[in-house]
């Protein structure tokens, strides 16, 4: 019989690669079972650092996008600033244009209705400081002169410094001719007179030189043309045939003395006489008067 010690003895490597094996066989195990928590650990841990690495990259990815966004939406706030401010800067410029055209504009206007005011004053100039060669007036045929003599009243001789208005009478004695209030002018009895007389058939006599004072306008002999006018009757109406005659008269003086019908005035005017009675009588008719002469012209 073969004891242990005997077969220890005999197969002493034997046994110890036995236990070699055993222990190894079981180091095999245990470092497969190492290696397979290893591999696990790797696995774990690739899986860990893929995790990483694709956290990372998402971070890295959103970070970039973050920052992106970030810096797009700065961009944005700043391109946004950048066109308020360039909206602001422009619409400033277009109201300073804007103020500009509007402030020359109202200087043009300014200088436009000061232009408007020297021409109506240098009208009114004119008006009243119009020198008319009167001895070289061209009368027309209608007008037939008969001048009255020097005497110191009906025709003082005095001459006229200048013409600012005409003024219109009707003489006192309903039915009387131009030439018979001519010739009463004429005579020792009166003391009046007019630059012309109309008369009822439309006849116009010239009894005072037009540069020279008449005697019927009272204080306003020295710049008023005077012109009596016959009538039918007590009214003191016209008829056709002197109404268009005195049109006629007053349209052809208003051109010759640069004259327009604010300046045609009626005796009632300076004295508050009533003459031309028809004319105080109905305003209208005057009124009528006025525009038919300025249509005349």
């Amino acid at each position: 019989m073969i004891t242990k010690e005997i077969y220890e003895q005999t197969y002493p490597k034997t046994t110890a690669s036995t236990d070699t094996i055993i222990v190894g066989a079981a180091n095999r195990s245990g470092s497969k079972t190492s290696s397979s928590k290893s591999s696990s650990q790797r696995g774990a841990s690739s899986k860990a650092s893929a995790q990483r690495s694709s956290a990372g990259r998402s971070s890295a990815t959103s970070r970039p996008a973050a920052g992106g966004g970030t810096g797009s939406a700065n961009r944005s706030a700043s391109a946004h600033g950048i066109g308020t401010a360039g909206k602001k800067h422009a619409a400033s410029v277009r109201a300073k244009h804007h103020k500009t055209k509007r402030s020359k504009q109202r200087n043009k206007l300014k200088w436009l209705m000061l232009a408007v005011i020297l021409l109506l004053a240098l009208a009114m100039l004119r008006s009243c400081f119009a020198t008319v060669d009167v001895k070289n007036l061209n009368y027309p045929d209608y007008i037939q002169q008969n001048f009255i003599g020097v005497d110191g009243h009906s025709r003082t001789g005095n001459e006229m410094s200048r013409v600012n208005d005409i003024v219109i009478h009707y003489v006192a004695n309903p039915g009387s001719s131009a030439k018979a209030n001519r010739d009463y002018f004429d005579s020792s009895q009166s003391q009046v007179s007019a630059h012309f007389v109309v008369g009822l058939k439309g006849e116009v006599i010239q009894c005072v030189p037009l540069d020279e004072e008449s005697s019927a306008s009272n204080q306003r002999n020295p710049d008023t043309i005077s012109i009596e006018v016959c009538h039918p009757d007590s009214s003191g109406k016209f008829n056709d045939q002197t109404y268009y005659a005195l049109v006629q008269l007053t349209a052809w003086l208003c051109d010759e003395f640069h004259l327009g019908e604010d300046h045609l005035i009626r005796h009632y005017d300076i004295t508050g006489k009533d003459c031309p009675k028809y004319y105080v009588d109905h305003p209208d008719a005057w009124s009528r008067f006025k525009d038919d002469v300025e249509r005349f012209r």
